[in-house]
């Protein structure tokens, strides 16, 4: 994906998500609605303080803190230049990386036998892994089970976590042959492949479909719901730092990740009118 379309593109967040007002940081609020109202608002990277404020709601709210409107102020300041230090990286010999090569930079890598890797995870693995977790919950979805596993799993308990996964279910059922199809894992690359990843002329056949957009987006909804870091830490088998306690540059880095893997599948166009969204 290009700078500019990292920039310009659209991405999906929920206001409600962390128990806190729109228009207020400040002040816990009592969720009795349906969430799939709250779910459905599209909010332009060009207003980027609202997705900001969600950040910093979260991190607050998993953090203790009690914050007030300067530290707000400070911590907005801090996610802004932690991106432009991130976009101005090289690598050796000056030459410059893609957009999802510098956000992997500030990770390490976790390995299942929770040891940590100074090696950068290539970002083709890391493609490669989130699509196969994309088609592993599809593949839950329409046989009805609650997914399993430190990658996929997630708290049906929690009604917001449920709603998102309920309605990632119902585009699943609503267009079943269709991802049946797409989430056969006969047609993968093979993990035992040189080359195990999906190349672009895959990521522009099934992104071009408005209906595997809409499952993406609550895929990310789902995967980053209140930034729990050790749930993120084994999803994508990244860390982003060797401490317990997590200060806001660490959801700084989880931040930019999630708008770059929310923003993906815009860099392919496509419509498909048979194709049923809720």
């Amino acid at each position: 994906m290009s700078e500019e379309n990292f920039n310009n593109s659209e991405v999906f967040y929920n206001s409600d998500q962390y128990g806190y007002s729109e228009n207020s940081l400040y002040s816990p609020i009592l969720i009795e609605e349906s969430y799939e109202d709250t779910l459905q608002i599209s909010i332009p990277l060009d207003s980027r303080s609202k997705f900001i404020l969600l950040l910093i709601q979260a991190f607050v709210f998993n953090s203790n803190i009690t914050p007030n409107k300067d530290y707000e102020n400070t911590l907005k300041n801090e996610y802004l230049d932690f991106e432009n230090i991130t976009r101005n990286t090289t690598i050796q010999r000056g030459r410059n990386k893609s957009v999802l090569a510098k956000l992997l930079s500030n990770f390490l890598t976790w390995q299942k036998d929770n040891t940590i890797s100074n090696k950068q995870k290539r970002k083709e693995y890391f493609n490669s892994k989130i699509i196969r977790n994309f088609h592993k919950l599809i593949r839950h979805a329409l046989e009805g089970k609650v997914p399993r596993g430190n990658s996929i799993e997630f708290d049906y308990h929690n009604p917001i976590e449920r709603d998102i996964w309920n309605n990632l279910q119902t585009i699943c059922i609503d267009n079943k042959e269709f991802f049946e199809r797409i989430s056969d894992s006969k047609k993968f690359p093979s993990k035992s492949e040189k080359n195990k990843c999906f190349n672009n002329a895959y990521y522009e056949e099934i992104f071009k479909h408005a209906c595997v957009k809409k499952a993406f987006e609550k895929l990310i909804k789902l995967f980053f719901f209140d930034y729990q870091i050790e749930k993120l830490k084994k999803r994508f088998g990244i860390v982003c730092c060797l401490n317990q306690t997590h200060c806001f540059l660490c959801y700084s880095k989880w931040g930019h990740l999630n708008e770059y893997i929310m923003n993906f599948p815009n860099s392919f166009n496509g419509n498909s009118e048979e194709i049923n969204l809720i």
